[in-house]
């Protein structure tokens, strides 16, 4: 069955009318339920001397995810921010993770896209990275069915582990160095 139905103007109207109250809504309450996985700030602190890039890529809008970002004291940690809106595409589309690491002038074999859902996992796979799954995250079914490169259960493990790939980029950069 094909629905070639075009929207009537009053349909698109409606549509618009649902879409701008939902964005007036989350504007509002975006915070409401939202917070930083325990042990995430310490993480991010504990990278942070390590001088590795660290981005995120939200299928979000970029404001919100910006506000959420900021809102939540990690904006510091993070050399951009984009959104499901800042491309014409959204993950599991690798256009955004392409545009990255041409931003920041990395090799994908030099990223790695870390993500709580199969869309995540999906997206560092259609873009030639490594991926690592979180199973504490919300929606850990989901890496069942697409799981990351590595997984994880929790913030403590994923230090290590980045402590493990930044010490394997770094004696890969610097081969007399051990």
């Amino acid at each position: 069955f094909i629905d070639d139905h075009s929207p009537t103007p009053r349909e698109e109207e409606s549509l618009g009318d649902a879409l701008t109250f939902f964005l007036e809504y989350y504007r509002e309450h975006k915070l409401d339920h939202t917070y930083v996985y325990d042990g995430i700030l310490d993480l991010l602190r504990a990278l942070a001397p390590s001088k590795a890039t660290l981005t995120v890529l939200s299928n979000k809008p970029v404001n919100p995810s910006r506000a959420i970002v900021s809102a939540l004291g990690m904006a510091d940690f993070f050399s951009a921010v984009y959104g499901g809106n800042s491309f014409e595409t959204k993950k599991p589309d690798p256009l955004g993770v392409r545009h990255l690491l041409g931003e920041f002038g990395a090799r994908p074999q030099e990223a790695i896209l870390i993500g709580d859902s199969d869309v995540d996992m999906l997206t560092a796979q259609n873009a030639g990275i490594w991926s690592c799954g979180v199973r504490y995250g919300l929606a850990p079914a989901s890496l069942d069915k697409v799981p990351g490169d590595v997984m994880v259960d929790s913030p403590a493990e994923l230090l290590w582990l980045a402590g493990e790939r930044l010490q394997s980029t770094s004696d890969a950069q610097h081969p007399h160095r051990r």
